[in-house]
């Protein structure tokens, strides 16, 4: 008897020791969201204790991820802004909303009180976002934290995802969408998928199918499909508030609800006898702004699709889309220009000529004040401009491209036909890796601190280099054909295309994919459940020691 009585204590240890591992574990938090308003997004998971209200949680997660976050106190509360340099801009009325996730509806709301007089007890997310009053809520959500919202992730280009990381990635699924090639980026947020099919094509290349716009789940399961013209497709959507926003060769931009395909609006930029839309677009606080093959750009009301302005920037562009920062508009143009423009009225600021076609698209790099370019033709380079005057900065030859260059924490990557091509911030070749004798592929994509490019040759490969120029990993994509896109990253998948008409999902498997932010720390060993188990083993070695000598 009293073997078994030492027997139950100690399982009631282990139980209290157990017990207190998950409550550990259990410990409530509340995910902050910072969503800049240009595509970028922020996320940190706050530990959340008694007596703390949504500032205090705001104030614990700008910490962790190292964002300047300024405040003011009154006896109205705590006004918050700017952060990280952004305040009330009264010339858009972009200004810093406060918004609380709702856990029934599974929806963000914007919340009728103060951050400092919202209990953080029992919230799940909250965020803070940069727009206009009466703006879209973020994309972004506690479960599907990371959209990929336009061609190149930001308004700015990027080219990026900082709080990514895909080691060794492996095909996780492949869908043949059966309309022809895809020469179209992957776009998606809150667990769908959007790509635009080129149309199926007849012996002598006229067109058996129109384009369509697709909508996948993140299984790869098609969840709707709308005609968007014909013609050529190289443009990538763009997904803004509860729309997805396709451009088609056909000149003409189609707007449709997001979730079930139900078409909102069209425009017609009139440029679809020189190439269509061959730009992708790009969203300023309420507008679209996109630029046609006939050499203008347009201004259009997100809304209801009405034309705000449009401008004639040059004879022609063809694939340069439109960056935006601080309220300007950067695009290149086949004339070898990259020019600037106001963003509220599309006045003229700026244009220099870097020398060959611009058909890349230009980057921001908005910590540096510069504009980054890479230009087509033999005598191709990357050129840096000063963001406010146009003046070159440096400008290195790297060979000729028409693939946008992307911003890493190293410098600026930029992919040739033969090499993916490392830059420092001063304009020198850090490295290149070879990619072999290609045709020149689609823009190169940084996730963590790997680079991911997809060759255009006959038998396309999806290749991985770290920061350093060292090879990750090759990955055929099959059935072989050429490929044009540059890969994204969406709810910890990675995702290309091919002309072949496949989208393919690669991840890294049974390691974890989405790194949250900078504030989280290895899971601690769980010493108290080991020492729980060892006072188990004492006590039954005890006891059954007492009942032998019973014995």
């Amino acid at each position: 008897m009293r073997f078994l009585a030492g027997l139950i204590v100690g399982m009631m240890v282990l139980a209290t020791f157990a017990g207190t591992v998950s409550a550990a574990e259990e410990e409530d938090t509340c995910a902050v969201l910072f969503d800049f308003g240009n595509g970028r997004v922020m996320w940190a998971d706050v530990p959340v204790t008694e007596d703390m209200n949504a500032f205090n949680v705001t104030a614990e997660a700008a910490d962790m991820l190292d964002i300047d976050l300024q405040y003011s106190e009154s006896t109205f509360g705590v006004m918050v802004g700017p952060i990280e340099g952004m305040d009330y801009n009264p010339a858009t009325g972009q200004f810093w909303g406060f918004i609380i996730w709702n856990s029934t509806t599974a929806r963000w709301e914007s919340s009728m009180s103060g951050a400092d007089a919202v209990p953080a007890d029992d919230l799940e997310a909250l965020a803070w976002k940069y727009d206009a009053w009466g703006g879209p809520m973020p994309l972004a959500t506690p479960e599907h934290r990371y959209p990929w919202a336009s061609f190149r992730y930001d308004a700015m280009n990027a080219g990026s995802q900082e709080f990514g990381n895909i080691d060794h990635p492996a095909l996780n699924w492949s869908k043949d969408l059966g309309n022809g090639a895809i020469s179209s980026s992957v776009i998606g947020a809150n667990g769908l998928l959007y790509v635009i099919t080129g149309g199926l094509l007849n012996e002598d290349w006229s067109f058996a199918s129109n384009s369509s716009l697709f909508c996948l789940d993140t299984t790869g399961k098609i969840v709707w499909n709308k005609d968007v013209g014909t013609g050529f497709q190289v443009a990538t959507p763009l997904l803004y508030g509860e729309m997805v926003i396709a451009p088609s060769a056909d000149g003409k931009l189609y707007a449709f609800d997001a979730a079930d395909g139900e078409e909102v609006w069209t425009f017609d930029t009139g440029s679809a006898s020189t190439f269509g839309i061959t730009s992708s677009p790009v969203a300023y606080v309420n507008s679209i702004i996109v630029a046609a093959g006939n050499g203008k750009m347009f201004s259009i009301n997100a809304a209801d699709g009405a034309e705000n302005w449009n401008v004639t920037v040059s004879q022609t562009i063809y694939s340069s889309s439109p960056a935006i920062h601080e309220g300007v508009i950067f695009i290149g143009d086949d004339s070898g220009n990259v020019s600037a423009y106001a963003a509220d009225d599309g006045s003229y600021l700026w244009s220099t000529t870097v020398g060959g076609k611009v058909r890349a698209s230009p980057l921001v790099d908005a910590d540096n004040d510069r504009v980054i370019v890479t230009s087509s033709g033999a005598n191709g380079n990357m050129t840096a401009l000063n963001f406010t005057t146009g003046a070159i900065d440096w400008q290195t030859h790297i060979g000729g491209t028409s693939a946008s260059a992307a911003l890493s924490s190293v410098g600026y990557v930029a992919a040739t036909a033969t090499d993916i091509i490392m830059m420092d911030l001063d304009g020198d070749k850090l490295w290149n890796y070879s990619l072999g004798e290609t045709f020149g592929g689609g823009a190169p994509t940084v996730v963590g601190d790997t680079i991911f490019a997809v060759t255009n040759e006959e038998s396309s490969r999806l290749v991985a280099v770290d920061l350093t120029g060292k090879m990750v990993k090759e990955v055929v994509l099959e059935p072989a054909n050429y490929a044009m896109c540059a890969p994204t990253f969406i709810d910890g998948f990675l995702f290309v295309t091919s002309n072949n008409g496949y989208v393919y999902a690669l991840s890294t498997g049974s390691e974890e994919i989405i790194t949250p932010g900078p504030e989280d720390a290895p899971e601690e060993f769980p010493w108290l459940l080991l020492g729980g188990i060892a006072a188990v083993i004492f006590i039954v070695a005890v006891g059954l020691m007492y009942w032998r000598k019973k014995a």
